[in-house]
């Protein structure tokens, strides 16, 4: 019991303020920020292209132009690849391949 009771005062605690629940994936109002959304969803099948529209209706966001500043810091971030379209159409994105990690990276360089 004691357990369940501090677990519900931290539930509380959490949502005293918006920024609190930022740190557990959760954005203001305790909504999924977009970033997570968008992560999730190209989870599902990682070599996809996902045009912008197509990602924008996923989420439930009413135009892809919305997500132009979250896209854009993801692809800059390294989260997403981005393949941009012909004729002024919509880009597409898909996740970013993972890194391999630091010591065969080392080992590569090295030799």
């Amino acid at each position: 019991e004691a357990e369940h009771l501090a677990s519900r005062a931290g539930q509380r605690l959490g949502s005293a303020s918006p920024a609190a629940g930022q740190g557990r994936g959760h954005g203001r109002w305790g909504q999924v920020p977009r970033r997570v959304q968008i992560l999730d969803l190209l989870a599902q099948d990682p070599s996809r292209w996902w045009p912008a529209q197509e990602l924008s209706e996923a989420i439930g966001v009413s135009h892809h132009r919305q997500l132009r500043g979250v896209l854009s810091e993801m692809t800059r971030g390294g989260d997403l690849q981005r393949k941009k379209e012909s004729a002024g159409l919509p880009a597409s994105y898909r996740p970013a391949p993972a890194a391999p990690p630091a010591s065969q990276e080392e080992n590569v360089m090295s030799g």
